[in-house]
This record gives C-alpha cells, sequence and structure tokens, in this order.
C-alpha cells in the first residue's frame, strides 16, 4: 500500500514538473516574440531577463544586463527620484 502511495505521489510531481516547464517555455516565447521591453527581476532586485526588443533599442547586450541592478541603467539623480518615490519598493536596491 506505502509503495502506491510513494508512486501516485511520484507521479502527481512528475506532472506538475511537467507543467511547470511548459509554462517556462511559453513565457520564453512570449518574451521572444512581443516588441515590447520587458525586464525580468530575481528576488535580490538583479536583472534575471531582458527581451530581445530591450537588447535591441537599448544597444546592450544581454551578459551586459543580466545580474546587474536597473540602477545601473539610470542616472544618479534618476535613481534618487525612483527611491525617494517608492522607497519600500527599492528596498534591495
Amino acid at each position: 500500500m506505502e509503495e502506491f502511495a510513494i508512486r501516485r505521489r511520484l507521479l502527481e510531481l512528475e506532472t506538475k514538473v511537467s507543467g511547470l516547464e511548459s509554462d517556462a517555455a511559453r513565457y520564453r516565447a512570449l518574451l521572444r516574440a512581443r516588441n515590447d521591453l520587458i525586464v525580468e527581476l530575481d528576488e535580490c532586485g538583479l536583472i534575471s531577463a531582458v527581451s530581445p526588443a530591450l537588447l535591441e533599442r537599448s544597444g546592450y547586450s544581454a551578459s551586459e544586463c543580466l545580474g546587474r541592478s536597473t540602477f545601473a541603467f539610470t542616472t544618479p539623480e534618476c535613481a534618487q527620484r525612483l527611491r525617494a518615490q517608492s522607497p519600500t519598493l527599492f528596498d534591495w536596491a
């Protein structure tokens, strides 16, 4: 009986992983297909993904953007204004 429960749970987890992989593939396709300037931030507020449209329009490469703060791409004055307007939004910056 316990073996059956383990196999069933394993099947449930495999199904969830498959669904997440499918969702991630759809997200990546959407990111590539859109002409929007899209930046994805990780939990530390660092850039974890950028749309090809953003790279094309900005002239930056993905390696120049990934892992950096969005404030690396603004003037100090702009960064200061943004932090003042939304201090809790930028606690990590």
